[in-house]
């Protein structure tokens, strides 16, 4: 039974290599979730006692029964059909976080082989992406093609369109679970895998980040691409030749390419098409028509707030004359998605289960991480994950959810890792 209940575990870990919890309409993860609970049951009266449930759990358990009061008061305020599809995905977040945490606490799965899938997956997103980019490039998967078969099989929204660099067409394709790849990519920088596989791994992800055309997904790769120097600069004091080589080498390739970029281009026209195609993603027309979007939601949500402070407008709650999403059941989604869970759960209902979350969320992150360097990884990984929210609606999915589960097992098996070679 415990073989079993690991396999199927594994199966679910399998599935967020998909940018949606369905196929042709089929919940595949849902179903998933509810299989593993109930084998989990059957598998605690086998064994004569309960899973062992710590005060983390219960935690994330209090969350879901909290729920069922703003679920009944959404309800109540005629958001039916989107209370139900706010709770649905509630419940798959909550579950996939419960699960995998449940799974890890009772010694049911192998930490090293969790790791491996959300490697693999990671590395078939990344190449999965640069492949449909080059098909459409050379024409053989047409750009509405895509999108048609996207949209059919998944039916969940698709961020596409197309920007141009230097007179060439580039397909945006960002997808749902498009983070998941930079949390490996994260923990892979601060390991200690050799330089030329890091700086080979950069390069590719460059290419996997900048087909997104985010703001948010650049400033992150950044970051991250950044993050080890700052830590080895500022944080660790002992560092090793090997490291500092590294460090010199990173600092070096970096001024020999901008170098060469300025003599070669500077005052040419890729020059400008370049920093034009920044500039109107980050500063340009696309940034203040998001931004005014955000302004716009701002003002309509927090006046929404106010008229019902502490306890909200229930699950799934919508401005009825101001609606994001694109589809009717995902009404309650906003950019702005911390303030629209304020608009539906009130300041009580916003502590008691945004606030729980994170907070729960946050232990599972950093937990057992006596390392310092995968501290600080997991820590900086939290921190996007957290902040996101404000600004882009990536907190309520099943995929926010992987990038929890990411997070606590990268953490995990490096911290294993750098204090196994330590004992050594």
């Amino acid at each position: 039974m415990q073989n079993l209940l690991e396999k199927t575990y594994y199966l679910l870990l399998i599935t967020f290599i998909l940018p949606s919890g369905t196929i042709a309409g089929i919940p595949i993860k849902i179903l998933l979730v509810i299989l593993i609970t109930a084998l989990i049951i059957v598998f605690s009266l086998k064994k004569g006692k309960k899973f062992y449930l710590d005060k983390i759990s219960m935690l994330m358990m209090f969350v879901l029964m909290c729920l069922i009061f703003w679920f009944a008061l959404g309800i109540l305020n005629n958001f039916g059909n989107s209370a139900i599809s706010c709770l649905k995905i509630f419940v798959s977040l909550v579950s996939v976080v419960l699960i995998s945490w449940l799974m890890y606490i009772n010694k049911i799965i192998e930490i090293k082989k969790v790791v491996k899938i959300l490697t693999i997956i990671s590395l078939i997103l990344v190449i999965e992406k640069i492949i449909l980019e080059i098909l459409m490039q050379v024409h053989i998967l047409e750009w509405n093609v895509f999108r048609k078969i996207y949209l059919n099989l998944f039916g969940n929204s698709l961020t596409t369109g197309i920007f141009y660099f230097n007179g060439w067409a580039i397909y945006r394709i960002m997808l749902p679970n498009d983070g998941l790849a930079l949390i490996f990519f994260s923990f892979c920088l601060f390991s200690d895998n050799k330089f030329s596989k890091k700086f080979i791994i950069a390069l590719i992800m460059a290419l996997y980040v900048f087909i997104t055309y985010s703001r948010v997904m650049y400033i992150q790769y950044i970051v991250v691409l950044a993050a080890p120097i700052f830590y080895y600069l500022f944080f660790n004091k002992n560092l090793s030749k090997k490291q500092v080589l590294e460090i010199i080498a990173v600092v070096a390739l970096s001024a020999v390419a901008l170098l060469t970029f300025y003599i070669n281009i500077n005052n040419t026209q890729v020059y400008y098409n370049f920093m034009e195609t920044l500039e109107v993603r980050l500063i340009g027309n696309d940034a203040k028509i998001s931004d005014n979007i955000r302004d716009e939601q701002f003002d309509k949500l927090y006046d929404g707030f106010k008229n019902h402070l502490f306890i909200g407008s229930g699950l799934g709650a919508y401005i009825r004359d101001y609606v994001r999403a694109d589809t009717a059941e995902n009404k309650f989604s906003y950019e702005l998605e911390y303030l629209s869970f304020l608009y539906q759960f009130g300041i009580i209902g916003f502590i008691l289960i945004i606030g729980t979350l994170i907070l729960s969320f946050f232990y599972i992150c950093i937990h057992k991480s006596k390392d310092r360097k995968t501290l600080f990884a997991s820590l900086m990984n939290f921190g996007f994950w957290a902040i996101k929210p404000f600004f882009n609606p990536q907190f309520l999915s099943s995929n926010s959810a992987i990038i929890i589960v990411a997070i606590m097992f990268y953490g995990l098996y490096y911290n294993r890792k750098v204090l196994t070679s330590k004992e050594e």
